[in-house]
């Protein structure tokens, strides 16, 4: 993105969330559109009710992620946090900030822009996040709500985990599926069963 000026990356960022197809094309490759993660966004409704400070740290341009998060997520945008250009007369350069927001360096990033404390509540869809899942309070949780079980299972065998580690399952039964979208709405008087939550 050097030579982009910040409201190109804006506009490009809104153009291709509205996009109502599943793929746009970028330089004659089909590039799949980001879709918004539904647990994610059940989970942060819910943690936002019960008046959490949420942040998020992601691998992907911070001009993007701050649209992203506000828009769709209601998070403010200055507790979002990704991959940063340095601009020079208000264009990015090939120049990043360190750290990037890869691996041990989300945990770095967390350290360097929301301070030396331990974040109570965690969750990631990606095995390469595990340094972050590892700053995890020992009192607290972390969520799984990836797709692939094997890497659920690999992060809690590599960490040992002192917290919590649930993974969020999709449902297979209709009627239970049906409960969880009453759950994700709306506070249900229908109890969300346990087994959505299994530390298995």
């Amino acid at each position: 993105m050097a030579g982009l000026s910040l409201r190109d990356v804006e506009e490009a960022t809104v153009r291709v969330l509205n996009q109502p197809d599943p793929f746009v094309a970028i330089e004659g490759n089909l590039v799949p559109v980001p879709k918004i993660h539904r647990a994610m966004k059940v989970l942060v409704g819910r943690l936002q009710d019960l008046r959490y400070r949420i942040y998020v740290i992601s691998a992907s341009n911070e001009i993007s992620v701050r649209i992203i998060v506000e828009n769709f997520y209601g998070i403010a945008p200055e507790c979002a946090f990704g991959l940063e250009a340095k601009l020079v007369d208000g264009r990015l350069t090939q120049t990043l900030r360190t750290p990037y927001p890869i691996s041990t360096g989300k945990a770095d990033l967390f350290h360097k822009r929301i301070g030396n404390v331990r974040p109570l509540i965690t969750a990631t869809d990606n095995l390469i996040d595990t340094p972050l899942i590892a700053l995890t309070d020992s009192i607290g949780l972390s969520i799984w709500v990836g797709k692939n079980r094997g890497e659920f299972r690999l992060m809690k065998e590599r960490l040992r985990l002192s917290q919590q580690f649930c993974l969020v399952q999709r449902p297979t039964d209709q009627n239970l599926r049906k409960m969880v979208r009453m759950f994700g709405e709306q506070w249900s008087k229908v109890p969300c069963p346990s087994s959505l939550f299994n530390e298995t």
